[in-house]
């Protein structure tokens, strides 16, 4: 799958939890410095439970982001 079409299914997961009603939180990288799995601009959607649908590296930024996405949801 290339950048565009994963772009276009994160895309998709918003509108589908938009229509559904669900709470869910869009995490963005803004900025990366060094050796990272993920660069700038990577985006995950998590939702009330910490389902994450992407990716933004795995690893302690990605727990810390899921857990507090949970407590905004």
């Amino acid at each position: 799958m290339d950048r565009n079409q994963r772009s276009i299914d994160i895309h998709r997961r918003i509108v589908d939890f938009i229509d559904s009603g669900r709470p869910f939180v869009v995490a963005l990288i803004l900025k990366a410095e060094g050796s990272t799995p993920r660069k700038a601009g990577v985006r995950a959607i998590i939702d009330e439970t910490g389902k994450i649908w992407g990716t933004l590296g795995g690893g302690f930024v990605e727990a810390e982001t899921q857990r507090h996405a949970v407590e905004a949801c």
